[in-house]
């Protein structure tokens, strides 16, 4: 639900990273008495800043390119229409921008989102399933073994020759 000045709030989580945001809904073109569009944070630096990498700002912004210009109600499409405040915390910079992308798309079905039922628009299903967090894990280090399910060589040939040559120099004394 939007609070009282119109903040969605929404959490996100990916691997071990965690991701806290509050969107709000960008002033109108033409308005210079609030922020413009398009501005995403993330621990109080841009996100181009923050993330340097393409793949990583592709992927935070990405719950934006599925909703349609025309739903969100105004002529900027996506990212110009809201502005984002994000903080991340833990996992590494692929498990943060993936964090964040889930709440975004919370965030962002909580202000465009009026209870559709089955006679939902086909972009509504997509922006569902990224809200849908990936609970897949790095799997742990075995002992024994040099990571989680590779393994070392095993010389097995080497061994049974050895045992064949000395049970054949033992039968021929």
């Amino acid at each position: 639900t939007l609070d009282e000045f119109g903040r969605a709030f929404a959490r996100g989580s990916r691997k071990t990273a965690e991701a806290f945001v509050w969107m709000t809904r960008a002033a109108p073109r033409g308005d210079s008495t609030s922020t413009p569009g398009g501005q995403i944070y993330v621990n109080g630096k841009q996100l181009a800043l923050y993330f340097e990498t393409e793949a990583h700002r592709k992927v935070c912004v990405k719950p934006f390119d599925v909703v349609p210009s025309t739903t969100v109600g105004m002529e900027d499409s996506g990212v110009g229409a809201f502005n984002v405040w994000a903080i991340v915390r833990g996992g590494g910079k692929s498990g943060q921008s993936d964090a964040v992308a889930v709440a975004i798309a919370r965030a962002l079905s909580i202000h465009i989102s009026p209870g559709w039922g089955d006679d939902a628009p086909e972009w509504v299903g997509s922006l569902r399933q990224m809200t849908k967090v990936d609970t897949r894990q790095v799997e742990r280090k075995k002992t024994g073994q040099p990571k989680a399910r590779k393994k070392y060589t095993w010389y097995g040939q080497l061994i049974v020759g050895c045992v064949v040559s000395c049970l054949f120099s033992w039968w021929c004394l």
